[in-house]
């Protein structure tokens, strides 16, 4: 009985699973790292947007989300994130940060770093999210950075998810 219980349940995350796919592939904000994760945040930086091949998962989407404030660019986290959250703040060998790119749908809106703030290089010149900031996080700007952050598709996305 108890395998047939845990059959089941398999199913039914299975299926759910792809539901939750389903749902973030028209218009859904996302956060995905790259798929490369040898590559330097100034080195994402300098390529076309469309050139890098990011993750086949996204990091985080809007369904991660509790909240987002719109002028701050902060955001909480659901508490299932809790655990991948930890797993990025503990990342080793990263004190250049490790590259982000914002997708709405299939749309690439601007490339982004997660940064940790025992590092000793000045944050980088985009969008960045202080991995070991106080919750709320935040989506900050580095030093002459062009601010992506208020794209309508990014607004109009959080919006729809109903955490903005």
């Amino acid at each position: 009985m108890k395998k047939l219980i845990a059959f089941c349940l398999l199913l039914f995350l299975i299926a759910f699973s792809k539901f939750i796919s389903a749902q973030t592939t028209d218009d859904t904000f996302a956060i995905y790292t790259l798929k490369d994760t040898m590559l330097l945040p100034r080195v994402s930086l300098t390529q076309q947007i469309d050139s890098l091949e990011l993750a086949d998962t996204p990091f985080l989407t809007a369904l991660d989300l509790v909240a987002y404030g719109k002028s701050t660019h902060s955001f909480v986290l659901i508490p299932e994130m809790n655990l991948k959250w930890r797993q990025l703040q503990n990342r080793r060998y990263v004190m250049s940060g490790v590259p982000f790119v914002v997708t709405v749908g299939k749309e690439r809106i601007y490339v982004g770093t997660f940064w940790w703030s025992y590092s000793s290089m000045r944050p980088p010149n985009c969008a960045f999210i202080e991995v070991l900031g106080p919750v709320p996080y935040k989506i900050e700007l580095g030093i002459d950075a062009v601010d992506k952050r208020n794209d309508p598709r990014i607004i109009n996305s959080l919006r729809k998810a109903g955490i903005l």
